[in-house]
């Protein structure tokens, strides 16, 4: 006998006398429970070896090709390791879910360490073996393909071990919590994404109660990625690059170590190490007699029914709110949150209780959660603690990123988006934010902005995005769905509308607007057919198609323009819109240039659609000498009037 066997069966050994460990009760674990690990193996081995093999019948198999699988083998697993986790908690511990067989199996001469011990061990068995067999197979299968790779295949395997020991861990926690068989996989997927679940909630609550939030900055946080185990692990599997010539082709890899899967298995060996301790120690204090209850904890009670009360507050008041009382506005949400904690908590106490008879002693919880939901929401809806108006200041301000401005007219500049380091832009951009936000609070609800007078508009919206980019590192972000532009604010230079606009007339912004799709050197142009265009005639639905030597003139005359800031943004149709415009458009389609990082050049195409201006001199001069301007025709023509006599200063070119 070598000494391994003999230090095992000294484990062993010792472990049975002092109560730790029950070979009968492991056996029958395994004996009783074989579909599942046998189950478990079987969709491994489909995961890994057969789609090894299935790739083998198309082409041969390469070290790249079983770094793929094992790539996609790694993520699987932890969908699959997710549920055989709560299966495997729920057949092992199946005896604290009822009365009886808790009672029996405790009156067996092993202590609690014992049962809980063996049951990892079952555990385990069950992961460990399945995965060696699988991965011993892919490895055969692969060396018979002529590519040896058993250092991936072995950080496959320690992965499979560690992050399905894992969920069990996680799944032994819940059950040592609760008594009650149908709930333990019910808490074990809420806890599993709870943070992230409740951060989304918050998020829509604050975009609801706060004018400017916006986003997602506590769903998208890395504490409620850190606090989801799936989304952790998987964020946490990294591929290394590498790429590898397929002649045509080329394919990214792993290199080496394709996944990198230290960080998932420690952050999988921590938290499971850590429910373990837990589990120890409620196992040791758990109630036999509460086998049956909803939770078994004492002090766990509470929280669940409180929990349960504020969670359900948020689901159905936020649904309700959306689909039934949007237009009553953010009062109405507050009410319906309270009264649904209250309706959440009542369902709390019931299971509880097991009964439905909870009022008589325990109204004056619900009331008091009811109570401080109104509170807690309405203080955030008077912005008692001043989210709304809290800016960054100028000086610590790295970088600015303005988007979603709409403004006129209709062609490839409408929409702002723009990031930039500029720092008279920034302060500029701050100073439109501080005098919106100092107006936040005043906008209207559910109203509508949009007002006429005659064909001219006088009143509209549109939407703003800002985020600031600070020194420490740290963002700032506010988002305004619905910001009320008015002719009259436009009139006011140091309204936000008025900055706004100005803002969008910088003629560096103007540039950026309708130059955003190049990439790259927009002026270094390499292309095998120059530059196309059409004149699109909107008023009388005709489309004129330009010589190249038109198209080049014209391109050069729009770039010269837009350095020259000649083209105009509105934020309303107004007068002065329809007066500097017309219906009518220049479809260009550029093709020029991009520089790769490995010095070669690539050729790509945009597309830019400018509407004519009479402020863009250069273009408009150009449009004339060309015998153009019949196309024209002014947004202040009326409807039906044909186009001779609405822009009579040319004959129409045929």
């Amino acid at each position: 006998m070598n000494w391994e066997v003999r230090i095992m069966k000294s484990v062993m050994s010792f472990c049975k006398k002092h109560g730790w460990f029950n070979p009968t009760l492991f056996w029958k674990n395994v004996t009783r429970f074989w579909p599942i690990w046998v189950l478990y193996g079987v969709i491994h081995f489909f995961e890994l070896p057969m789609a090894i093999f299935s790739e083998s019948r198309w082409t041969a198999i390469t070290a790249g090709i079983v770094r793929e699988q094992l790539m996609v083998a790694c993520y699987a697993s932890i969908w699959v390791n997710a549920f055989f986790g709560i299966l495997l908690a729920m057949t092992l511990f199946s005896y604290l879910m009822s009365s009886r067989s808790c009672q029996a199996i405790h009156a067996l001469p092993i202590r609690r360490e014992g049962l809980l011990l063996t049951n990892y061990v079952s555990a385990l068995g069950f992961i460990a073996v399945p995965s060696l067999v699988v991965s011993l197979l892919a490895l055969g299968m692969t060396a018979l393909q002529g590519v040896f790779l058993p250092l991936e295949i072995f950080k496959w395997l320690v992965l499979q071990v560690v992050v399905g020991m894992f969920f069990f861990s996680f799944g032994t926690c819940c059950a040592m919590f609760t008594g009650h068989i149908l709930a333990l996989p019910a808490f074990y997927g809420i806890l599993n994404a709870l943070v992230i679940g409740v951060a989304f909630l918050l998020d829509s609550a604050m975009d609801i109660l706060l004018i400017g939030y916006g986003g997602s900055a506590l769903a998208g946080s890395d504490l409620a990625r850190w606090c989801t185990p799936i989304y952790q692990l998987t964020h946490l599997l990294q591929w290394r690059q590498q790429y590898e010539d397929y002649g045509d082709y080329m394919i990214a890899f792993g290199g080496e170590r394709v996944i990198d899967v230290l960080p998932a298995v420690c952050y999988a060996l921590v938290l499971g190490c850590a429910f373990t301790l837990v589990s120890y120690w409620v196992y040791q204090r758990r109630q036999l007699e509460r086998a049956g209850d909803v939770v078994t904890v004492g002090w766990v009670r509470p929280v669940f029914q409180y929990g349960l009360g504020i969670c359900l507050g948020l689901t159905l008041g936020i649904a309700v709110y959306s689909y039934f009382f949007w237009q009553y506005g953010p009062w109405a949400y507050i009410a319906l949150v309270a009264l649904w904690s209250m309706v959440g908590c009542f369902v709390g106490r019931a299971l509880l209780k097991k009964t439905l008879r909870v009022l008589r002693d325990g109204w004056k919880g619900l009331v008091a959660l009811g109570l401080a939901m109104l509170l807690l929401l309405g203080g955030v809806r008077l912005d008692t603690f001043g989210f709304q108006r809290r800016l960054p200041k100028l000086d610590d301000i790295t970088m600015v990123d303005i988007w979603q401005p709409g403004s006129q007219p209709d062609d490839s500049g409408r929409y702002l988006s723009l990031a930039t380091e500029d720092r008279a832009l920034i302060a500029e951009v701050l100073a439109f934010h501080q005098d919106l936000a100092s107006e936040a609070g005043s906008f209207s609800e559910n109203g509508s902005y949009y007002t006429f007078e005659g064909d001219y508009q006088t009143g509209g919206e549109t939407r703003v995005t800002i985020e600031y980019y600070r020194k420490d590192g740290s963002t700032v972000r506010r988002s305004y769905d619905s910001v009320p532009i008015t002719a009259q604010a436009l009139q006011d230079p140091d309204s936000y509308a008025a900055r706004l606009q100005a803002l969008l007339n910088r003629p560096e912004v103007v540039e950026e607007l309708y130059l955003r799709n190049f990439q790259g050197d927009w002026e270094n142009r390499w292309n095998t057919r120059g530059i196309a265009c059409t004149l699109y005639d909107e008023y009388n639905g005709e489309h004129l198609e330009l010589t190249d030597d038109q198209a080049e003139a014209l391109w050069e005359a729009v770039k010269a323009d837009l350095k020259a800031g000649n083209f105009r943004r509105y934020l309303l149709s107004d007068r002065e819109r329809a007066e500097n415009t017309y219906y009518a458009d220049l479809e260009f389609d550029v093709a020029y240039t991009v520089t790769r990082g490995d010095g070669s050049r690539q050729m790509e195409t945009t597309y830019i659609t400018i509407t004519p201006q009479n402020t863009a001199v250069n273009l408009m001069k150009l449009l004339e000498q060309e015998d153009l301007t019949g196309y024209l025709v002014p947004r202040t023509a009326p409807v039906g009037q044909d186009r001779e006599s609405a822009y009579p200063m040319t004959e129409a070119v045929d």
